[in-house]
């Protein structure tokens, strides 16, 4: 049986990036949350932000966003149209 299951092919990328904010907010995020464990800070940030990291990733930021399933509804509207002009001309 074949896997049918999309998977993202910038994972490596998408993870580094999100490594890079979680390090970037991490003590403004403990913080302001007042949770001591830096462990257990990361995976609330984890849980609170991932989506909204990777909705910006994959909507601005992927090399591969125009033809990727995953990140066709992240896609800016706005971006996808102009880019379109841009390609027809």
């Amino acid at each position: 049986m074949e896997n049918k299951l999309k998977s993202c092919k910038n994972l490596k990328q998408l993870l580094k990036i999100e490594v890079e904010i979680i390090k970037k907010h991490i003590d403004e995020h403990k913080w302001c949350n007042e949770i001591a464990d830096e462990g257990d800070a990361i995976c609330d940030f984890a849980n609170k932000y991932a989506w909204l990291m990777r909705e910006m990733y994959c909507g601005t930021k992927c090399e591969r966003r125009q033809e990727c399933e995953l990140a066709e509804k992240f896609l800016i509207k706005e971006l996808t149209e102009e880019l379109k002009n841009k390609l027809s001309t």
